[in-house]
């Protein structure tokens, strides 16, 4: 089974209107080929980072959703379950791990792919989001919270949340960070993770720089 940075049991991380061009055609879709090069390499994510798994794809796997249902609090679990049949079957996906003092993990994905369902897709992953924000709720696993993050607009409309999870009866806590930027017919989904059991846990990663970089990219595909 393959895994993905972040994506775990307790996976707390973790569009685009279907625009009419100038002839009045709908909006290109990209195949994923396309997709995949215009996701960042590890050079481009900053000093330090390697890759450590990039793949285009035709069938989504069940263990390679575009965001791990296990993610959401209990209010949005109707919101997102349209989420899986809205991404679609093909698309691309990279990751990355580094090195950084007093982190037990520190781990980045980012996973795009473009359908007419974008921007569905991105309402429902909003809808979920905002249910879901200045929530905390307990799991078998640990506690969770979960809320908005004020980043600024990437692409045609993004979004982004943190959560942390502490997990039962040790020190470690999982902090991620999410955006879900829409961009013509596609979507960039980006999770960063960083996992610390410190006492006094060290400062993320910048990972609004480093989704600002990736949606500059992604824009790339339609000409931004």
């Amino acid at each position: 089974m393959r895994s993905h940075a972040g994506v775990t049991a307790l996976a707390i991380l973790s569009l685009a209107l279907v625009a009419c061009g100038s002839g009045g055609g709908a909006a290109k879709v990209h195949t994923p080929d396309e997709v995949g090069s215009a996701l960042l390499t590890a050079s481009e994510v900053g000093t330090g980072w390697t890759q450590t798994q990039r793949d285009v794809f035709s069938t989504r796997a069940p263990e390679n959703p575009s965001i791990d249902e296990s993610s959401w609090c209990p209010a949005a679990s109707d919101r997102a379950a349209a989420l899986t049949k809205l991404a679609g079957g093909s698309g691309a996906d990279v990751e990355f791990s580094a090195d950084q003092p007093d982190h037990d993990f520190v781990g980045l994905r980012e996973q795009g792919w473009s359908n007419t369902d974008a921007a569905a897709y991105f309402t429902a992953a909003k809808a979920a989001a905002t249910a879901c924000d200045g929530v905390t709720w307990t799991t078998a696993e640990g506690t969770v919270s979960m809320a908005m993050v004020a980043d600024p607009k990437f692409g045609d409309a993004s979004f982004s949340w943190s959560a942390s999870a502490v997990l039962s009866g040790a020190s470690t806590q999982w902090r991620t960070q999410n955006t879900v930027v829409r961009s013509g017919t596609t979507i960039l989904v980006f999770q960063g993770t960083d996992v610390v059991s410190a006492a006094s846990p060290p400062a993320e990663p910048d990972w609004s720089a480093i989704a600002a970089r990736a949606a500059a990219k992604f824009a790339t595909l339609d000409g931004g």
